[in-house]
C-alpha cells in the first residue's frame, strides 16, 4: 500500500510539474502577429556647418565654412540636400594666415 501511495504522489507532483511548465511556455506561433514598429520623424532640414580653415582670395583672407543641408523624412531617412561654402572676411588688419601644419 505505500508503495502505491508513493507512486501515485510521484505521478501527482510530475502531472502538476508539466502543467505549470506549459502554462508558463510562449506559444510557438502567435496567436496575432505583432505590427512591426516603425519609427516616424516629423520631416525637416538640419544645416551643418564645418569650419575649413583660412583661404587667401586675391589680397584678402576668408574664414571657410562648408554648410550641408539635410532633409529627413517621415521614415528618419536623412539626405544631402545641398552642400555650400561660406567666406567670412578676416579684419582687414590681419597680416597672414596661419601655416596649415601649426
Amino acid at each position: 500500500m505505500n508503495s502505491l501511495r508513493a507512486s501515485l504522489a510521484a505521478l501527482a507532483i510530475a502531472v502538476v510539474g508539466l502543467a505549470g511548465g506549459a502554462a508558463s511556455a510562449k506559444p510557438a506561433l502567435p496567436l496575432i502577429p505583432k505590427p512591426p514598429i516603425v519609427k516616424l520623424c516629423k520631416p525637416h532640414f538640419e544645416t551643418h556647418t564645418q569650419y575649413l580653415g583660412i583661404k587667401k582670395i586675391g589680397f584678402k583672407y576668408y574664414r571657410v565654412y562648408r554648410i550641408t543641408v539635410v532633409y529627413v523624412n517621415l521614415l528618419c531617412k536623412k539626405r544631402v540636400v545641398r552642400v555650400h561654402y561660406k567666406y567670412v572676411p578676416l579684419p582687414w588688419f590681419f597680416r597672414q594666415a596661419p601655416k596649415a601644419g601649426a
